[in-house]
């Protein structure tokens, strides 16, 4: 396989990987999020999570809902935001702030 070859290789994977990524993220745009502790149905909960880190708060929000898909939650109670600071990757001499959203992922309880 060639350089060429490989390259439309990734380029179509990134490709892909960009279209699934819309999908779920218009999927997990159904998925509630609150920053009370209860929600408007009775639930259970699954437990604590988190999304990916992200550069805006919008996005943050976007990633937890993204980790409350995947572990088929109806919701996230008890939102959050928090700044982390981290190793810009570009210039050594300096950090970035990044935002992680987090909360109680729960299912709600039919009937």
């Amino acid at each position: 396989m060639g350089v060429r070859d490989q390259w439309r290789e990734s380029r179509e994977r990134a490709a892909a990987e960009a279209e699934e990524r819309r999908r779920l993220e218009g999927q997990a745009e159904g998925v509630y999020l609150s920053t009370l502790p209860t929600g408007p149905h009775a639930f259970e909960e699954i437990g604590v999570m988190w999304g990916e880190r992200a550069d805006e708060p919008d996005a943050a929000l976007r990633e937890l809902r993204l980790t409350a898909l995947g572990q088929d939650c109806d919701g996230v109670l008890g939102v959050g935001l928090c700044g982390v600071t981290e190793p810009d990757p570009y210039n050594s001499h300096f950090t970035r702030g990044r935002f992680v959203a987090y909360g109680t992922g729960v299912r709600w309880i039919d009937g």
